[in-house]
């Protein structure tokens, strides 16, 4: 009886359920890394530009804090624009049970990532709102970057652990 379990379980683990998607190929990896190394570009320009912003920024002078903010500012709406699009193009992905979690854990890390672009980057250093006045982007700019670098770190995690999940290398050579 025990051998017949056994070769039930053997079975049903062996072959895919009905309407389960094995492990993506080779061809559809490829595309899922150059996607993410993409998407690491985009994100690193916005890092970047916030890594910028914030450096000397109580000591530089107004035209300059108000630049900053406005490169800055034009690397968030990019990002986001890229991000929307690769959200998309996940979620509708189908993958097996045992990669659908680290999928959908990505997929929800580039909403909360797109979520602070908009409100801490977009909203929040815009020169059409606070981003107007060089005072308010020193006293508010800090508060806004480090949210905005929390949802970058979140986001380069949930990256990580879908990239180990499918086996793809994220190292450029």
């Amino acid at each position: 009886m025990r051998w017949l379990l056994g070769l039930v379980w053997l079975v049903l683990v062996s072959h895919p359920a009905a309407g389960q998607v094995a492990m993506p190929d080779s061809a559809t990896k490829a595309g899922y890394r150059q996607l993410l190394l993409e998407l690491r570009d985009t994100v690193g320009a916005v890092a970047a530009r916030g890594n910028e912003f914030r450096r000397d920024l109580q000591t530089v002078g107004e035209t300059t804090v108000l630049s900053r903010a406005a490169r800055l500012e034009a690397a968030c709406v990019g990002a986001r624009q890229a991000l929307d699009e690769a959200r998309s193009e996940l979620a509708a992905a189908k993958f097996a049970a045992h990669h659908a979690g680290v999928r959908d854990t990505l997929v929800t890390a580039i909403g909360a990532l797109t979520t602070s672009l908009e409100r801490d980057c977009h909203r929040g250093l815009s020169p059409t709102g606070p981003g107007s006045r060089a005072d308010t982007l020193r006293a508010w700019g800090p508060n806004r970057t480090a949210r905005l670098t929390q949802a970058i770190s979140g986001y380069h995690a949930a990256v990580g652990r879908f990239a180990r999940r499918l086996g793809i290398d994220l190292i450029v050579r």
